[in-house]
Formats: C-alpha cells, sequence, structure tokens
C-alpha cells in the first residue's frame, strides 16, 4: 500500500500542482483495496497516467470526469464513493464546512516536500474543524496556472506596457470587453484593491460588500459574461469583444491561432488558480 501510494503522489506531483483532497473510505484502513475513485476535470488525468498506475499497483482506476466544484459537491452530498477529489482553491471550504473530507497522512507522502513551500501553507490547505490556516493538512498541491488578459491589438491599439485589470474598465472599451461568469471577476478587482484571495474564501460576505461598487462599475462595461473559455475565444475571434480575462492555456492558443492576440499578465502579476 505504500508502494502504491508513493507511485500515485510521484505522478501527481511530476505533472505539477492542482489541490486534491484524499478521502478514506472506512474500513479501507485495514485492508489493500483493489480499487481507487477518483473525481477529477477533464483533461487533468492523462490516460497514460491511468494505464501506467494500474500496471504499477494492481489497482483499478476509476475515473468520473467533473465539469464544476458544484457538481463534484452534490455527488459527494448525495452519497458519492469516492477516494480522491480534486477540487479549486476558493471552493475547498464547502466540502471541510460539509464534514465531506478527511485529513491526509503526510507521513505517508513522501513527495510532499517537493512541494513549493508557497503552495504548502496556503491557508485553505488546512482546517481545525471551523475554520482554515490552522489544524490538520486536507489538501496537496496538483495543478495551477494564471488567469491573465487578452488584447486585440489590431482593435486596441494602445500601450501595453504596464497594463492592469484596469483596462477592463476603460470608457473606450464599453461594450468590447468580457470576463468569466465566476468568481475570477471578483479576484481580478480584489488583485487591483490589494485584497488577499483568501479573504474572500474566509469571508465570502464581507468581501463581497467591499468591491460591489467596483463589480458593478464591471458589470457596466462588460457585454458578456462567459460561461466557458470556447465562448470567450468565439467572442475575441468574432470581435465581438477586444479585451477579455482569459486563462493562461487558453489565451496562448489564442496568440497561436492569430498574433494580433496578445496575452499579457496585468501589472501586479495577476492571480493564479489552483
Amino acid at each position: 500500500m505504500k508502494k502504491t501510494l508513493h507511485i500515485l503522489v510521484v505522478f501527481l506531483t511530476i505533472i505539477s500542482v492542482f489541490f486534491t483532497i484524499l478521502l478514506y473510505l472506512e474500513g479501507c484502513r485495514n485492508i489493500t483495496p483493489t480499487q481507487l475513485n477518483v473525481y477529477v476535470w477533464e483533461g487533468y488525468l492523462p490516460e497514460r497516467a491511468a494505464v501506467l498506475f494500474e500496471q504499477e499497483t494492481g489497482m483499478k482506476l476509476n475515473i468520473t470526469f467533473i465539469s464544476d466544484n458544484d457538481q463534484m459537491h452534490a455527488l459527494l452530498k448525495g452519497g458519492g464513493r469516492v477516494d480522491i477529489i480534486m477540487p479549486t482553491d476558493p471552493k475547498i471550504i464547502m466540502f471541510y464546512e460539509n464534514d465531506l473530507v478527511q485529513p491526509l497522512d503526510i507521513e505517508k507522502i513522501s513527495n510532499f516536500k517537493n512541494v513549493s513551500r508557497s503552495f504548502r501553507e496556503r491557508a485553505w490547505t488546512k482546517w481545525d474543524g471551523s475554520q482554515m490556516g490552522s489544524g490538520e493538512i486536507y489538501a496537496i498541491p496538483y495543478i495551477f496556472g494564471t488567469n491573465g488578459l487578452i488584447i486585440n491589438t489590431a482593435k486596441y491599439t494602445k500601450n501595453l506596457e504596464g497594463i492592469g485589470w484596469e483596462v477592463l474598465f476603460d470608457p473606450d472599451l464599453r461594450g468590447r470587453v468580457s470576463a468569466k461568469n465566476t468568481y475570477t471577476s471578483v479576484f481580478l478587482i480584489l488583485d487591483i484593491l490589494g485584497i488577499q484571495k483568501e479573504e474572500f474564501v474566509i469571508d465570502t460576505q464581507g468581501t463581497l460588500d467591499s468591491v460591489r461598487d467596483e463589480a458593478i462599475e464591471l458589470k457596466n462595461n462588460v457585454l458578456k459574461f462567459y460561461d466557458t473559455y470556447s465562448e470567450s475565444a468565439d467572442l475575441l475571434k468574432n470581435e465581438e469583444v477586444w479585451v477579455s480575462v482569459i486563462m493562461d492555456g487558453v489565451g496562448r492558443q489564442l496568440s497561436q491561432f492569430d498574433p494580433k492576440f496578445k496575452f499579457v499578465l496585468p501589472k501586479t502579476g495577476g492571480f493564479g488558480w489552483a
């Protein structure tokens, strides 16, 4: 069993850094399981990794692809039996508060020491039963990325040096801006105001109240808050919008599609997702 966990963590660490939570099912502590059940975002667990894991351990890997955190939460609340889940960091607290996860036995995860300290010590990785930031470790890094700006330089011709999230509020871009229909649109406002993202996770309502005016201002400048990145890409390709918030991978794909699209991180460095 020790070898099994070691092999799995080695591969997850090589892939680098999202956040996983291990759930030890009752009764599995004293027996060697024959199957491992995983909830994962599509595209974040390569088929080759699954095959290698099964070959090395002799365990069957049962993968359920999920499309968002709420779906994962609903599956667990409905009685889903799973060993590993992969929520994104702002949503981890709802799994803690509903007592859906159990702490990790870090001593059995030898590669945990290879995870960057800046990731290991984020508040959302720990839970003491009432708040994050202290207590036992429940989450470890798996994948991370950044959110930035994608700009159609053929349409938006202003100087991009030192550009920040503030460009989304430019009155000259009214109706030519898009942002994601999720908490990332709140995070960019937090970034502008110098408020740590963890504040949103720890005190959601209080943080929303503090950025209300800026959020309304952003809403008035946005053509559409998109739901998927493919939708955002279509808005940009059709030149319905000229500037958009976007995930780094999609931004680089657009840059390769047409060099007029330039992906940049805002002057604050943007914010990461995990």
